[in-house]
């Protein structure tokens, strides 16, 4: 997989951002916002495991990598987030995509079970992922991507309407007829844009 070129973004203090109703899509919204205030969440190695943390992913520090190169876990991810938004985009315009960066991914998928059984606690079932390189960390994102590509509804995959927002989410409302990445944020303030344009012309 190559490494996409950087463009120039902020970096922020603010958390990545959870709002897509789909782990695939919070992925591709790691980067949001349009230049010069685009909002790069995704730094360095670090922020990227704990951007895998916060998702959910059950990934333990003790698995993190340490023979690749500072900063491999980084490429890996800016190019996966790459690929994944041409994907969607293509999917979304009902164009044909090239998933083989995609592919080489969930090609790393190896996952095993373990049942843990004592005296003193009930049996149950482990499942634990093998990590070797940074681009098994990334498997679970890679996967969610694909199950969105293969199986979503793509007509609930949308764009916040809000001109200049980048992020997507997936509507899950039981009306369908979301249409902002956040209520909070970009719905109050187009609400607000659209009342004042209605008053001015009174």
């Amino acid at each position: 997989m190559t490494t996409p070129t950087r463009r120039t973004v902020s970096n922020t203090l603010l958390p990545p951002l959870f709002i897509a109703d789909h782990l695939a899509l919070d992925f591709i919204n790691s980067e949001f916002g349009v230049h010069p205030d685009r909002i790069e969440c995704l730094n360095n190695d670090a922020q990227v495991f704990e951007w895998l943390r916060r998702a959910g992913i059950p990934v333990e520090v003790a698995e993190l990598p340490r023979t690749g190169q500072n900063g491999e876990l980084l490429r890996v991810a800016l190019a996966l987030r790459a690929t994944s938004r041409e994907l969607l985009l293509s999917r979304k315009a009902g164009r044909v995509g090239n998933p083989s960066a995609l592919n080489n991914v969930l090609a790393r998928g190896g996952t095993y079970q373990e049942i843990i059984w004592g005296k003193a606690q009930p049996l149950k079932r482990l499942q634990h992922r093998r990590v070797a390189t940074p681009e098994d960390l990334l498997v679970p994102v890679a996967e969610s991507i694909a199950e969105l590509l293969a199986d979503g509804d793509f007509a609930l995959v949308r764009k916040c309407e809000s001109p200049d927002c980048t992020l997507w989410f997936y509507d899950r409302t039981k009306s369908h007829h979301r249409r902002w990445c956040s209520m909070a944020v970009c719905g109050n303030r187009m609400k607000v844009a659209a009342f004042r344009a209605r008053h001015r012309a009174q």
